[in-house]
Protein backbone atom coordinates (compact mmCIF):
# COMPACT_ATOMS: atom_id res chain seq x y z
CA UNK A 1 0.00 0.00 0.00
CA UNK A 2 1.57 3.64 -1.31
CA UNK A 3 -0.35 6.76 0.87
CA UNK A 4 -1.48 8.87 -1.18
CA UNK A 5 0.78 11.27 -2.90
CA UNK A 6 3.82 9.35 -2.35
CA UNK A 7 5.77 7.27 -5.59
CA UNK A 8 8.21 4.18 -5.53
CA UNK A 9 11.36 4.58 -6.64
CA UNK A 10 14.76 2.81 -6.60
CA UNK A 11 18.28 3.64 -5.90
CA UNK A 12 20.49 1.28 -7.79
CA UNK A 13 23.56 0.18 -5.48
CA UNK A 14 25.05 -2.36 -8.41
CA UNK A 15 24.03 -5.57 -10.05
CA UNK A 16 21.40 -7.07 -7.76
CA UNK A 17 21.58 -4.23 -5.73
CA UNK A 18 18.34 -2.49 -5.45
CA UNK A 19 16.68 -0.19 -2.65
CA UNK A 20 13.33 0.79 -2.51
CA UNK A 21 12.25 4.10 -1.35
CA UNK A 22 8.97 6.19 -0.89
CA UNK A 23 8.42 9.89 -1.26
CA UNK A 24 6.43 12.40 -1.27
CA UNK A 25 5.50 15.76 0.84
CA UNK A 26 6.72 19.30 0.23
CA UNK A 27 10.12 19.99 -1.53
CA UNK A 28 11.70 21.41 1.36
CA UNK A 29 14.31 20.80 3.92
CA UNK A 30 14.34 19.28 6.00
CA UNK A 31 13.55 16.03 5.03
CA UNK A 32 12.12 13.59 7.40
CA UNK A 33 13.70 10.20 6.44
CA UNK A 34 11.66 6.98 7.79
CA UNK A 35 13.36 3.98 8.73
CA UNK A 36 11.61 0.79 9.86
CA UNK A 37 13.16 -1.98 12.01
CA UNK A 38 13.88 -5.95 11.78
CA UNK A 39 11.23 -8.16 9.95
CA UNK A 40 9.56 -4.70 8.70
CA UNK A 41 9.16 -2.60 6.09
CA UNK A 42 8.07 1.08 5.18
CA UNK A 43 4.55 -0.03 5.48
CA UNK A 44 4.88 0.21 8.76
CA UNK A 45 4.66 4.05 8.54
CA UNK A 46 1.43 4.14 6.21
CA UNK A 47 -0.33 6.41 9.07
CA UNK A 48 2.66 8.87 9.89
CA UNK A 49 4.04 9.41 5.90
CA UNK A 50 1.01 10.82 5.16
CA UNK A 51 0.83 13.12 8.42
CA UNK A 52 4.05 14.35 8.32
CA UNK A 53 3.83 14.59 4.22
CA UNK A 54 1.28 17.22 5.01
CA UNK A 55 3.95 19.63 5.82
CA UNK A 56 7.48 18.13 5.36
CA UNK A 57 9.59 16.24 2.29
CA UNK A 58 9.11 12.43 3.47
CA UNK A 59 11.58 9.78 2.22
CA UNK A 60 10.98 5.95 3.48
CA UNK A 61 14.03 3.46 2.68
CA UNK A 62 13.59 -0.26 3.08
CA UNK A 63 17.27 -1.09 3.56
CA UNK A 64 18.30 -4.48 2.65
CA UNK A 65 16.70 -7.52 4.77
CA UNK A 66 13.35 -5.99 3.86
CA UNK A 67 11.23 -6.07 1.19
CA UNK A 68 10.82 -5.18 -1.62
CA UNK A 69 14.29 -4.23 -1.50
CA UNK A 70 16.83 -6.25 -3.92
CA UNK A 71 19.83 -7.63 -2.13
CA UNK A 72 22.12 -10.40 -2.81
CA UNK A 73 22.23 -13.53 -0.13
CA UNK A 74 25.77 -12.47 1.41
CA UNK A 75 27.94 -11.58 4.71
CA UNK A 76 26.53 -8.33 5.71
CA UNK A 77 26.74 -6.28 9.19
CA UNK A 78 24.83 -4.06 10.58
CA UNK A 79 27.27 -2.32 12.22
CA UNK A 80 30.50 -2.03 9.24
CA UNK A 81 27.64 -2.20 5.76
CA UNK A 82 24.65 -1.45 6.19
CA UNK A 83 25.18 2.46 7.53
CA UNK A 84 26.97 2.92 4.27
CA UNK A 85 24.35 1.68 2.46
CA UNK A 86 22.12 4.12 3.76
CA UNK A 87 24.59 6.81 3.27
CA UNK A 88 24.62 6.08 -0.76
CA UNK A 89 20.57 6.12 -0.49
CA UNK A 90 20.18 9.48 0.38
CA UNK A 91 23.00 10.90 -1.02
CA UNK A 92 21.40 9.18 -4.41
CA UNK A 93 17.56 11.20 -3.28
CA UNK A 94 19.39 14.42 -2.64
CA UNK A 95 18.57 14.66 0.72
CA UNK A 96 20.31 17.80 2.53
CA UNK A 97 19.30 18.14 6.23
CA UNK A 98 17.04 15.68 7.96
CA UNK A 99 15.63 14.30 10.47
CA UNK A 100 15.40 11.04 11.01
CA UNK A 101 12.69 8.55 12.67
CA UNK A 102 13.49 4.99 12.95
CA UNK A 103 11.67 1.89 14.03
CA UNK A 104 13.42 -0.93 16.37
CA UNK A 105 16.19 -1.24 14.31
CA UNK A 106 15.43 0.99 12.36
CA UNK A 107 16.21 3.41 15.61
CA UNK A 108 19.46 1.90 15.85
CA UNK A 109 20.43 2.81 12.26
CA UNK A 110 19.20 6.54 12.79
CA UNK A 111 21.50 6.66 15.67
CA UNK A 112 24.47 5.21 13.46
CA UNK A 113 23.89 7.37 10.44
CA UNK A 114 23.62 10.79 12.55
CA UNK A 115 27.23 9.54 13.84
CA UNK A 116 28.14 10.16 10.33
CA UNK A 117 26.38 12.68 8.85
CA UNK A 118 27.38 15.01 11.20
CA UNK A 119 25.29 18.49 11.09
CA UNK A 120 23.35 17.11 8.36
CA UNK A 121 21.27 15.44 10.90
CA UNK A 122 18.66 18.38 12.93
CA UNK A 123 16.77 15.43 15.15
CA UNK A 124 16.01 11.86 15.38
CA UNK A 125 12.41 10.35 16.72
CA UNK A 126 12.98 6.65 18.30
CA UNK A 127 9.84 4.32 18.11
CA UNK A 128 11.33 1.54 20.61
CA UNK A 129 15.11 2.06 19.47
CA UNK A 130 17.63 2.21 21.89
CA UNK A 131 21.08 2.60 22.52
CA UNK A 132 21.87 -1.50 22.36
CA UNK A 133 19.95 -4.59 21.75
CA UNK A 134 20.52 -5.14 25.51
CA UNK A 135 18.66 -2.30 26.74
CA UNK A 136 15.98 -3.36 24.26
CA UNK A 137 15.56 -6.31 25.43
CA UNK A 138 14.87 -4.75 29.27
CA UNK A 139 13.08 -1.64 28.23
CA UNK A 140 10.32 -2.97 25.90
CA UNK A 141 7.20 -4.76 27.48
CA UNK A 142 7.98 -8.69 26.98
CA UNK A 143 4.31 -9.27 25.25
CA UNK A 144 3.98 -6.87 23.17
CA UNK A 145 5.53 -8.18 19.94
CA UNK A 146 2.22 -8.29 18.49
CA UNK A 147 -0.67 -6.26 17.17
CA UNK A 148 -2.14 -4.69 20.16
CA UNK A 149 -4.71 -2.26 18.63
CA UNK A 150 -4.46 -2.35 14.90
CA UNK A 151 -7.93 -1.81 12.60
CA UNK A 152 -8.23 -5.37 11.02
CA UNK A 153 -7.05 -4.05 7.32
CA UNK A 154 -4.48 -2.29 8.84
CA UNK A 155 -3.38 -5.73 10.81
CA UNK A 156 -3.96 -7.76 7.60
CA UNK A 157 -1.39 -5.94 5.96
CA UNK A 158 0.81 -5.83 8.76
CA UNK A 159 0.69 -10.02 8.53
CA UNK A 160 1.46 -9.78 5.21
CA UNK A 161 4.37 -8.06 5.41
CA UNK A 162 5.52 -9.67 8.35
CA UNK A 163 5.49 -12.93 6.14
CA UNK A 164 6.95 -11.46 2.93
CA UNK A 165 10.10 -10.67 5.46
CA UNK A 166 10.36 -13.81 7.10
CA UNK A 167 10.79 -15.37 3.58
CA UNK A 168 12.82 -12.80 2.93
CA UNK A 169 15.03 -13.96 5.44
CA UNK A 170 14.73 -17.63 5.03
CA UNK A 171 15.97 -17.32 1.51
CA UNK A 172 18.89 -15.42 1.87
CA UNK A 173 20.90 -17.54 5.21
CA UNK A 174 23.92 -16.06 5.15
CA UNK A 175 22.41 -12.20 5.20
CA UNK A 176 20.48 -13.27 7.85
CA UNK A 177 22.72 -15.16 9.76
CA UNK A 178 25.75 -12.35 10.12
CA UNK A 179 23.19 -8.85 10.02
CA UNK A 180 20.55 -10.61 13.20
CA UNK A 181 24.48 -11.26 15.58
CA UNK A 182 25.79 -7.72 14.24
CA UNK A 183 23.59 -5.78 15.26
CA UNK A 184 24.92 -6.95 19.02
CA UNK A 185 28.04 -4.65 17.88
CA UNK A 186 25.72 -1.56 17.94
CA UNK A 187 26.20 0.73 21.24
CA UNK A 188 25.30 4.39 21.08
CA UNK A 189 25.79 4.97 24.52
CA UNK A 190 29.44 6.34 24.48
CA UNK A 191 28.84 8.76 21.27
CA UNK A 192 24.90 9.61 21.51
CA UNK A 193 25.34 12.68 23.84
CA UNK A 194 27.89 14.22 21.22
CA UNK A 195 25.13 14.52 18.38
CA UNK A 196 24.22 17.50 19.72
CA UNK A 197 20.42 17.04 18.72
CA UNK A 198 16.94 16.81 20.12
CA UNK A 199 16.36 13.02 20.50
CA UNK A 200 12.72 11.87 20.98
CA UNK A 201 11.97 8.17 22.69
CA UNK A 202 8.33 6.64 22.25
CA UNK A 203 8.04 3.50 24.39
CA UNK A 204 4.81 1.25 24.27
CA UNK A 205 3.49 1.23 28.07
CA UNK A 206 2.02 -2.37 29.05
CA UNK A 207 3.20 -1.81 32.31
CA UNK A 208 6.27 -3.35 32.28
CA UNK A 209 8.91 -2.60 35.21
CA UNK A 210 11.14 0.49 33.92
CA UNK A 211 11.46 3.44 36.17
CA UNK A 212 8.74 6.60 35.87
CA UNK A 213 10.79 8.98 37.11
CA UNK A 214 11.86 10.70 33.90
CA UNK A 215 15.42 11.31 34.70
CA UNK A 216 16.31 7.69 36.02
CA UNK A 217 14.06 6.42 32.98
CA UNK A 218 16.63 8.45 30.54
CA UNK A 219 19.75 6.57 32.88
CA UNK A 220 18.06 3.48 32.34
CA UNK A 221 17.59 3.72 28.67
CA UNK A 222 21.46 5.01 28.06
CA UNK A 223 20.93 8.26 27.46
CA UNK A 224 21.08 10.45 30.63
CA UNK A 225 23.32 12.43 28.94
CA UNK A 226 21.71 13.50 26.28
CA UNK A 227 20.76 17.59 26.83
CA UNK A 228 17.62 17.24 24.48
CA UNK A 229 15.47 14.47 25.33
CA UNK A 230 12.03 13.81 25.53
CA UNK A 231 10.77 10.33 26.59
CA UNK A 232 6.84 9.79 26.06
CA UNK A 233 5.25 6.50 27.34
CA UNK A 234 2.23 5.61 25.16
CA UNK A 235 -0.22 3.37 26.76
CA UNK A 236 -2.35 0.78 24.87
CA UNK A 237 0.39 -0.18 22.59
CA UNK A 238 2.56 -2.77 21.65
CA UNK A 239 6.32 -2.74 19.53
CA UNK A 240 4.49 -1.22 16.58
CA UNK A 241 2.90 1.61 18.82
CA UNK A 242 2.69 3.87 15.45
CA UNK A 243 -0.05 1.09 14.23
CA UNK A 244 -1.38 0.57 17.34
CA UNK A 245 -1.96 3.98 18.31
CA UNK A 246 -1.32 5.94 14.93
CA UNK A 247 -3.36 9.26 16.53
CA UNK A 248 -1.49 9.88 19.68
CA UNK A 249 1.88 9.02 17.95
CA UNK A 250 1.35 11.21 14.99
CA UNK A 251 0.61 14.08 17.42
CA UNK A 252 4.05 13.30 19.48
CA UNK A 253 5.99 12.80 16.66
CA UNK A 254 4.63 16.01 14.29
CA UNK A 255 5.44 18.40 17.19
CA UNK A 256 9.10 17.23 17.88
CA UNK A 257 9.35 17.27 14.43
CA UNK A 258 8.20 20.93 13.95
CA UNK A 259 9.62 22.06 17.19
CA UNK A 260 13.03 20.78 15.21
CA UNK A 261 12.48 21.82 11.76
CA UNK A 262 11.49 25.58 13.26
CA UNK A 263 14.17 25.19 15.35
CA UNK A 264 12.31 25.92 18.63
Amino acid sequence: MIPTGFQARWIELGPGRRVHVLSGGANADPAVVLLPGNVCSVGDFEWLMPALAARHRVFAVDVPGREPTVWPDEPFDFVDDLPGVLDAVLEACGIGQRILIGHSMGGMLALQHAHRAGDRVRGIVLLEGFPTLEIHGRTVAPDSARPLGMAADVEARWRARRTANLAWAAAHLRFDATFWPSQRHHDARPWVADLGVPIQLLIADRGQPIPRDRHALAAHVGMATVADLSIELIPDAGHWLMLDQPDVVNEKVLAFVDRVWMGT
